[in-house]
């Protein structure tokens, strides 16, 4: 399925790996089904509570307390802080609330954030999605992955 951005991330030379909390390990997933993901896809990281987001992706205590790890300036942590922990040269982020519970009036569920650090910069889109839990997760992956393939 995504067999061409793996072709077009081996023809420039670039590597990538993700930070992921509400997808869960489904970018991971939509690299390492396609053949010859391993020249390109390092790792993912699933930080699914504060603590991890913390002490593996070393997002900052205090970006959590002042917006949550539903928030642009998290997702932006997350992405940066992948690609430098793991080497690469891309970090592509996803956190949210894919429901059912969860969301506030401000960032229902639905709301998702994605991230990618690319050519030493972050680029952050909040995204409202809307279905069941497995379609909101599903469709993160896809924009992320566009995101990703928009900015390539």
């Amino acid at each position: 399925m995504y067999k061409e951005l793996i072709a077009k991330l081996k023809q420039k030379g670039l590597t990538a790996a993700a930070a992921e909390s509400c997808t869960g390990g489904l970018i991971a997933d939509a690299f390492v089904s396609e053949p010859g993901a391993s020249e390109v896809f390092a790792a993912s990281l699933v930080t699914y509570n504060d603590s991890q987001k913390q002490s593996l992706l070393n997002v900052k205590k205090a970006t959590l307390d002042k917006y949550t790890a539903v928030s642009s300036r998290t997702a932006a942590e997350m992405c940066e802080n992948a690609a430098r922990l793991c080497g690469t040269d891309i970090g592509i982020s996803s956190t949210g609330y894919a429901g059912p519970d969860g969301g506030t009036q401000a960032d229902p569920v639905g709301t998702v954030y994605i991230g990618v650090y690319i050519y030493g910069k972050v680029h952050v889109k909040r995204l409202s999605l809307s279905g069941g839990r497995n379609n909101i997760r599903q469709n993160a992956v896809s924009e992320a992955i566009a995101l990703l393939e928009q900015l390539l």
